[in-house]
């Protein structure tokens, strides 16, 4: 589709070229390599005379790894360009880079002050919500959790989507280490009760990209993961009749067993809250299938040993 998209539209074919690359040295590497090689020699031949074109080249050398000319190219095309594009390329890298939550949200202060002040930076201006998600990611990884709900109520994020995931990851990393569950439980309520409202009347306006069959599956296929969390912090409190109807929702009526993670939730609040003969089934079929965990197993184990 890309080649037929290159071939119709040549002049936005740089457009599409990193992506094409990258494709084809995952589908076909040996004839990858040859053509980046050809982009290349096309790319000198033809001549640098647009910052795009030391880009473009840049990106080739990188491709090619080949890292000497691609820091050659780097430092051809800013000291040409003393003004040019790259300095936006640099300062959202640099975001990225950076670990720490607090000096990432001194980052964005400054990006979001430039886009604001200065048209150069303009073209960044869609993305600062996304970064702003992403900062607030930072401390979820330092699992920070003061500092992540002192950040998320300083960032003035009010789009109930972006926050039931910020929520969503926030609860799931929690329950991992078995501390601050209340705080995971608060989390996840709020986030598994917003996309279950999604999913059973999706808002909003839908993306032009998705057909609406796409669009509501895109808002099942969200319950369910959140479904899933929320089972497994309320088995981690040890609140398993609460948690049990969620995870059999994401598990068994969403995902039909077919997902050994969300199957392995459920089997381990079913072992808890109902009797061995009515989940004993569903579990073989999950070993049958292929979609078992070691979890599973072993608690199918179990109701053999018992019976």
């Amino acid at each position: 589709m890309i080649e037929k998209e290159m071939e119709l539209y040549p002049d936005d074919r740089i457009i599409n070229l990193s992506r094409y690359l990258r494709l084809l040295l995952t589908l076909k590497k040996p004839e990858a390599n040859a053509t980046i090689q050809k982009e290349i020699e096309a790319g000198l031949k033809k001549g640098l005379k647009e910052e795009a074109d030391y880009s473009s080249l840049e990106m080739l050398y990188g491709l090619a790894k080949l890292p000497e000319q691609a820091k050659l190219i780097t430092t051809l095309k800013k000291e040409k360009f003393p003004a040019g594009k790259w300095i936006v390329n640099d300062a959202v890298q640099k975001f990225y880079g950076e670990k720490d939550p607090a000096k990432q949200k001194e980052i964005l202060a400054d990006l979001t002050q430039k886009v604001q002040t200065d048209s150069n930076w303009s073209s960044l201006r869609q993305s600062l919500p996304f970064l702003k998600q992403q900062q607030l990611s930072a401390y979820i990884n330092k699992k920070d959790w003061t500092g992540f709900k002192t950040a998320v109520a300083e960032s003035g994020i009010t789009d109930k989507v972006v926050l039931a995931s910020l929520y969503n990851s926030a609860a799931w990393r929690i329950q991992e280490t078995d501390k601050n569950l209340d705080l995971a439980e608060e989390f996840t309520e709020f986030a598994t009760s917003h996309a279950k409202t999604e999913w059973r009347s999706p808002s909003g306006t839908k993306p032009d990209a998705l057909t609406d069959k796409q669009w509501r599956k895109q808002k099942e296929s969200t319950y369910s993961m959140y479904a899933d969390t929320y089972g497994m912090v309320m088995y981690k409190l040890g609140k398993y009749k609460k948690g049990f109807p969620y995870a059999k929702e994401a598990a068994i009526t969403i995902l039909k067993g077919q997902d050994p993670d969300q199957n392995n939730t459920y089997a381990l609040l079913a072992e808890k809250v109902s009797p061995a003969k009515t989940y004993k089934k569903e579990l073989e079929q999950f070993v049958r299938d292929g979609k078992s965990t070691g979890k599973i197993k072993e608690i199918l184990k179990n109701t053999y040993v018992n019976k």
